[in-house]
């Protein structure tokens, strides 16, 4: 069933292309690389799933609130991003639960 429906959205899609009303891209070539988008997305998902089950729950919840704090980074540091005051709050409540899981164990 799925790949009837895959066949049929991309025929849809090519013929919305060739009528000159491009459905998501502002031509074909950027149409196109939708669908790898979605694989580029699904890739890391992929990958933690898969080492989620290989590691102990306790070290998956530390990455877990690692995670913000390295994406807030990454925004700031790299791509120069604001951090505003309602920024470091959060920030701060992410470290404070951090702190309260890790003497917990």
């Amino acid at each position: 069933m799925a790949v009837v429906l895959g066949v049929a959205t991309l025929g849809w899609l090519t013929w919305l292309e060739v009528a000159g009303r491009g459905a998501f891209g502002h031509d074909a070539g950027a149409t196109a690389l939708l669908p790898v988008a979605g694989l580029i997305t699904a890739g890391p998902l992929i990958l933690f799933s898969w080492g989620a089950q290989r590691v102990r729950l306790s070290t998956l919840g530390l990455v877990q609130y690692l995670n913000p704090t390295l994406q807030i980074g990454s925004a700031t540091l790299i791509m120069g991003d604001a951090f505003t005051p309602w920024h470091a709050a959060a920030l701060a409540l992410i470290w404070a639960a951090l702190v309260l899981y890790s003497a917990e164990g």
